[in-house]
Parts: C-alpha cells; structure tokens; sequence
C-alpha cells in the first residue's frame, strides 16, 4: 500500500468505490493511497479530469512512488484480512549468476538494511572480494577468489539478515560473516535494497532474484515480543505459519501451552493447498482443497 497526502478530494471527479477501486481516498486522514503500483492508464485518466493542482501533484507523485514502494511483509494470499498492518523489511538476501567475458575492471554489489551500505567489490585482476560498509575507505573483509572467474558463470549471492553479512560464490563463502550491532535509531522504510555496478570489464549478469526474511509480526504483543517469554520444561510457545493472522501464544492470554494438551503426532504437511470453486446457480464460490502435488509426509 502506497499512500500520499491529498488535503480534499476534487469535486468535479467521481469519488473512487470504496475497497475494490485500486486508487481510495481517506477523508479522515486525508490520505489518497492504491494498492500495488498505479498503472499509467489510471494515472493518465484522473490527470485528465481535472486542473486541480494539489490533486494532479497527488496523483503522479502516488504514480511514481507506487513503483518504487517500500518493502512490506504482505502476504498476498492473506487480502482481504482485515487488521492487518504491514511491517517494512530490513532482511535481504540477492543472488545472480554472473559471468566475467573479460578478466579486469571491478563488480560492486550493494544492500542497505534502513541503517547502513553494506558494499562488496570483486576486484577481477587482483582475485579478491572487499566488504565496505557506508562510506568508510578501508575494508572490513577481504577474500580470495582464486581462479574462481573463468569460462562458466558463477552464482554470486550477498546476503544481510540477523545482523549478519555473508557474501558467498558458488554456495562457499569468500570470507568470515561479518557481525554489527543494532542502533537505537529506527530503521528507514527500503524502496531500493539492493544497488550494483561495474568499473570496466566486461561482464553478464543473469537469474537476478531479491528475496527477504521471514520473520515472526508482533500479532498482539502480549507475549515473546517486546521481552523475553519464561517457559517451564513442560511447556511450549506455538506460532502459527502465517503470522500475519495467526493467533498464537503471541496474543492469548497465556502464551504457554501445556505438553499435556498436545495430543497425536503430525504424519504429513498438507499445505500449501489450491483454491477450488463451487458454482450453485449463478453464484460462485471458493474453497481452499488439498495440492495433492505437494503434500509431504513427515518421517
């Protein structure tokens, strides 16, 4: 969710419907927002309706920050939930496949966390890797590459979760992880995690993917959230996998459940399932049934 602040919805243009329409206008908080990115049809249409000025700020500064949104834990099979509140993420972790065509020049390749840039540069003639953080001159880590650059393309991957930094070719990493601490300072919202680049050379990236950590949400903070959750050795602290809605021992009232009350044994992991649909006379239905095809037993 995408929002801008918009003083008064024009009067001359028809008010969007509520909940379905991609672009809503909050009266109370005075906010326009849409889901996902504003296509350039919309954008163009309301900018057409009208010369009100503040309202076509609005609408092509929604446009331009709905494609370069802010990284939330949304879940998209869960729209349509209400209460949910996107949390943004800090946790990244990128990989590619690249192939060195010419052996010199340099590959940067960098990822911020809301705090800090975390840059690693692959020097190709001096065969090593260097890990710079913001914009501090000396680095601190340094790895070898060997003969690692040659005729094939290697996967390259650079991670920052957990307060830890890894960068890794081929699945080994080039160096030690580095550790770093946690500021008292709130973490920005990230619109663009990861920055990379080439000094000279000639190379080829290809399979780029961006993926973030999945983390447990606050759901009530009751328990286990803000400070530590004391449990016995007869009891267990449950989390539901999907945690966005879940209601576990985050939110009772007694985060601890009794292994007494545990009962059976899991033998298969059903999810996740396929939606099905039902059709009685004109009306359409939908009902979640088993993905046979991924059902897995539990050894």
């Amino acid at each position: 969710m995408t929002t801008v602040s918009l003083e008064k919805w024009p009067a001359e243009i028809e008010k969007p419907e509520p909940v379905l329409a991609p672009l809503q206008y909050d009266e109370q908080k005075k906010q326009l927002s849409c889901k996902g990115a504003m296509s350039a049809d919309d954008c163009h249409r309301f900018l057409g309706q009208t010369e009100n000025e503040e309202f076509r700020y609005a609408i092509a500064l929604l446009y331009e920050k709905s494609h370069v949104a802010p990284i939330l834990d949304h879940y998209a099979y869960n729209s349509g939930v209400e209460n949910q509140e996107a949390v943004p993420v800090h946790d990244f972790l990128f990989q590619c496949d690249l192939k060195v065509l010419s052996g010199e020049g340099e590959f940067a390749l960098e990822l911020f966390d809301g705090h800090h840039r975390f840059r690693n540069v692959i020097d190709f003639k001096a065969r090593e890797s260097s890990l710079f953080i913001d914009d501090q001159q000396k680095a601190v880590r340094t790895g070898r590459l060997g003969g690692i650059f040659g005729a094939d393309a290697v996967t390259v991957e650079m991670s920052i979760m957990d307060r830890q930094v890894l960068f890794a070719i081929n699945g080994k990493p080039v160096y030690q992880p580095l550790l770093y601490g946690e500021s008292s300072a709130p973490r920005a919202e990230i619109r663009v995690p990861v920055l990379f680049g080439a000094n000279g050379g000639h190379l080829q990236l290809t399979n780029l993917k961006l993926y973030r950590d999945i983390h447990y949400t606050r759901g009530k903070a009751l328990h286990g959230v803000n400070e530590p959750y004391q449990l016995d050795q007869q009891s267990y602290f449950v989390l539901g996998d999907n945690s966005p809605v879940s209601l576990d021992s985050r939110s009772w009232s007694d985060g601890k459940v009794d292994h007494k009350y545990l009962l059976g044994k899991p033998f298969l992991v059903h999810l996740p399932s396929r939606q099905g649909e039902v059709k009685i006379g004109d009306r359409v239905g939908h009902i979640r049934i088993p993905d046979f095809s991924r059902i897995r037993y539990i050894h």
